[in-house]
C-alpha cells in the first residue's frame, strides 16, 4: 500500500529553461525532462531511483509517493517562456502511468500542454498507456504538416513474457496478457 503525499511544487524543468532570476542555464539536455510525481508503485527491483536522495528517499523508506498537484501549471510557465525546445521527456525517473496517474492524470495534462505549443513530447513506460493518451499523441491523417505529433511517440518496456517472473520483476507492471 502507497500513501500519496501531495505538495506544490517549485520544481523546474530539467533543459532548457532559464528562469528570470538566473540566467545560467543549469543543464544542456537535449529534452527537456519532467517527472510529475517522486516515486513510483511499479515496485521494479532494479530502479536505480531507490538511490537518489530526497523525496524518493522517503518513497523507499516509507512508501509514500510525492504528488506535484500544481505541476501541470508550473510546467506550462515554463514551457511559455523557451524560446527553444526540442521535445519533452515524460518521467524518466517514475512512471508516467503508475497507479495514481488514473486519479490525477498529471501525465496526461501535461503531454496536452507540450501538444498546446506543439512540443513533441516521449514516455517509457511498464504500465498501460491510457486510451485518451494514445489519441492525444496519436498523428491523423490531415495533421498539418509542421505538427509535432509526428515525433511524439510512447514505448512500453516489456522484460519477460512469463508472468510469474514479471510479477517479480516487476510487481505492478502490465501485465503481457
Amino acid at each position: 500500500m502507497y500513501n500519496y503525499i501531495f505538495r506544490t511544487t517549485k520544481k523546474q524543468l530539467h533543459g532548457w529553461y532559464v528562469p528570470e532570476d538566473n540566467p545560467r542555464r543549469e543543464c544542456t539536455a537535449e529534452r527537456l525532462l519532467i517527472n510529475p510525481y517522486n516515486g513510483c508503485s511499479v515496485g521494479c527491483f532494479y530502479c536505480y531511483a531507490r538511490a537518489l536522495p530526497g523525496n524518493f528517499e522517503e518513497f523507499h523508506k516509507e512508501n509514500k509517493i510525492f504528488v506535484f498537484n500544481n505541476f501541470p501549471e508550473v510546467v506550462e510557465e515554463q514551457i511559455s517562456s523557451l524560446l527553444v525546445a526540442s521535445c519533452g521527456y515524460l518521467s524518466p525517473v517514475t512512471d508516467p502511468f503508475q497507479e495514481i496517474e488514473k486519479k490525477e492524470k498529471l501525465s496526461q495534462k501535461i503531454i496536452k500542454i507540450f501538444l498546446n505549443y506543439n512540443i513533441p513530447i516521449e514516455f517509457i513506460t511498464k504500465c498501460e498507456i491510457p486510451k485518451d493518451v494514445i489519441e492525444l499523441i496519436k498523428p491523423s491523417f490531415n495533421e498539418p504538416r509542421d505538427s509535432c505529433k509526428k515525433h511524439c511517440f510512447g514505448q512500453i518496456s516489456i522484460l519477460t513474457v512469463n508472468e510469474e517472473l514479471r510479477k517479480i520483476l516487476v510487481p505492478h507492471g502490465a501485465s503481457v496478457e
